[in-house]
């Protein structure tokens, strides 16, 4: 430590004998800069000069230290003349002010000094320096002031979301900063308030809300804690209550396959996992656990795509989106197929460059019912009836062949030759064979007796729609065509008296057949689609490749041809 007192009487008998080596030897090393960043040395404790000095002028203590947020703090001022005072802070300082600015005899000094604009984290800085000078030519003495830089701009908030019961409550929000904030809470009713309103630095603040028991549905309501300094810096809570009713507000996936997990956000859900039951499209899920305001369920297997229905301590509550299920695909045969069709018997018949194959579905075997060889022109569509005859379209561009092909022997013969292009061939449940001929101005289905081959017009329409094919027969009588125009492709619905209609828009339609569930279900790029008798599209499988066509078994599995395949996909319920 300086010692003070030696300092002020060399001062003093300066005139009459040298006293330097006295002080040198007493003087302390590592006296701070004057400029720069750096933690100051601590304030000394000083003796004032002797009354008897003729002229001095001393201050005590030299170091001021003040934190980021500013202050107030003093110094002493010994003289025996006149003196004047000023404070000068440097860049990012706070401002300084010092009182009184003049005197002349000893005096305390009044620093004061404001917040830190300095916004850094680190140690003191040097950031002022308070000059006090004599009127009677003396050299000056000065005073330097530190302060601690002030702490970045921060402001947290937790939790995001309160989740309220039904009663009236208490909840508290957790603030963290080193600044000044204040606290509010919008809600329609104002039955949402918050203590304190303002605060500094960390701190607590609990949110009241009142009784909803009277109503139905749940209430929402906003909590902001806003920087003072800087209110473009703001935190956001949501307050959620309870109503008396339950109701879903979100799930998640939209699309999953079975045995899937599917987190419900709901209110007004029981605690107690025995007291709820969900269902997705109607099938009861296995709830796996329930927790405020969310449960997480099995997406059972043979649902489908539909709603989810919540059903807590026997109050109920529908989604209001739809749940999309998503199947479940097995490999069964490494084959390429552009068309096929299902015997009563699940055996898979496909067309296969240009050949018959069969394959069976339990095995995945696949032979060659017929070559190649055995056909004039490319092959377009097959088609089964119900005792095992395949009936096979051969496109020619101008003519056209039907030819019924025995399963059992591969025997080919010629059902109907005639002029036209074939878009494509289905038969219905009752062994009724039709045939689309689309001459690009209009189209006709064509119905075809399987016995003599007499052709007749069974719809005719001259409505201009494009090219159509992948032709279907629905269990109404109504028929879907594909209408692969490049201008808008669309899945198009043929009625018996020729009424042509859009169905849904899925981009190019490849294949598409009729379910045992009702639905039509159509093969685009990469996708399946169920489509209901009202025209309701949902994505059902997504396969990243493009699915040619697409059959049903009798127990409702899907065989879909991709990029080289066949694919099994699980049965719906």
């Amino acid at each position: 430590m300086k010692t003070w007192t030696a300092w002020s009487l060399c001062a003093v008998l300066a005139i009459s004998m040298a006293c330097g080596d006295n002080v040198d030897n007493n003087q302390e090393e590592g006296t701070p800069a004057l400029e720069g960043e750096g933690t100051p040395p601590p304030e000394g404790e000083r003796t004032p000069p002797s009354e008897e000095d003729e002229s001095f002028i001393d201050i005590q203590p030299e170091y001021l230290e003040f934190d980021w947020e500013g202050g107030t703090k003093t110094f002493q001022v010994f003289s025996s003349s006149n003196w004047s005072a000023s404070c000068e802070s440097f860049f990012g300082a706070g401002d300084c002010m010092v009182t009184p600015i003049s005197g002349n005899a000893h005096e305390t000094m009044t620093v004061t000094v404001t917040l830190s604009a300095t916004e850094e984290i680190g140690s003191y800085t040097s950031v002022a320096t308070v000059t006090i000078t004599p009127t009677n030519g003396k050299p000056e003495k000065t005073v330097r002031v530190y302060q601690a830089h002030r702490k970045h701009q921060e402001l947290y908030a937790t939790p995001e979301v309160l989740h309220v019961e039904l009663g009236a409550t208490e909840k508290t929000i957790q603030v963290s900063s080193y600044m000044d904030w204040s606290a509010s809470c919008t809600s329609y009713g104002n039955w949402c308030t918050v203590s304190p309103a303002s605060g500094r630095g960390d701190g607590t603040v609990t949110v009241h809300v009142s009784s909803n028991a009277n109503n139905e549905s749940f209430r929402s309501a906003t909590v902001e804690i806003t920087s003072v300094d800087n209110p473009a810096l703001k935190k956001t809570i949501s307050v959620v209550q309870n109503g008396t009713l339950p109701a879903i507000r979100s799930f998640s996936p939209s699309a999953a396959r079975v045995g899937d997990t599917l987190r419900i956000v709901a209110e007004n859900i029981h605690p107690v996992l025995s007291q709820n039951s969900v269902t997705v499209n109607g099938v009861e899920a296995r709830i796996l656990s329930v927790a405020w305001n969310e449960m997480v369920v099995e997406v059972p297997r043979g649902a489908g795509s539909g709603s989810v229905r919540l059903v807590t301590n026997g109050k109920p509550a529908v989604s209001a989106s739809q749940f999309t299920f998503l199947l479940e695909s097995t490999a069964i045969a490494n084959v390429a197929a552009s068309r096929m069709t299902m015997g009563s018997d699940d055996t898979l018949y496909i067309i296969s460059g240009n050949s018959i194959r069969s394959v069976e579905t339990a095995t995945g075997n696949v032979s060659t019912l017929v070559a190649a060889t055995a056909f004039e022109g490319p092959l377009a569509g097959i088609a089964i009836d119900s005792s095992g005859t395949l009936y096979v379209l051969e496109d020619n561009s101008g003519t056209f062949r039907i030819l019924k092909v025995a399963t059992t022997t591969g025997h080919v013969a010629t059902l109907v030759e005639a002029t036209g292009f074939a878009g494509g061939i289905t038969m219905d449940s009752d062994d009724n064979l039709y045939v689309l001929e689309d001459n690009s101005d209009n189209f006709r289905i064509l119905k075809v007796d399987t016995s003599s081959g007499h052709v007749a017009t069974h719809v005719d329409t001259t409505a201009f729609w494009g090219s159509l094919s992948s032709i279907t027969v629905a269990p109404d009588g109504n028929f879907y065509a594909a209408n692969n125009s490049a201008f808008e492709p669309l899945l198009c619905r043929v009625r018996a008296a020729g009424v042509l209609s859009a169905v849904a828009s899925l981009g190019h339609v490849y294949g598409m057949t009729m379910a045992p569930d009702g639905n039509l279900y159509v093969a685009v790029a990469s996708a399946i689609y169920r489509v209901t008798p009202a025209g309701e599209a949902v994505a059902v499988f997504y396969s990243g490749y493009a699915n040619l066509d697409i059959v049903a078994d009798s127990a409702g599995n899907f065989y879909v041809s991709a990029n080289g395949r066949i694919l099994k996909l699980s049965a719906l319920k």
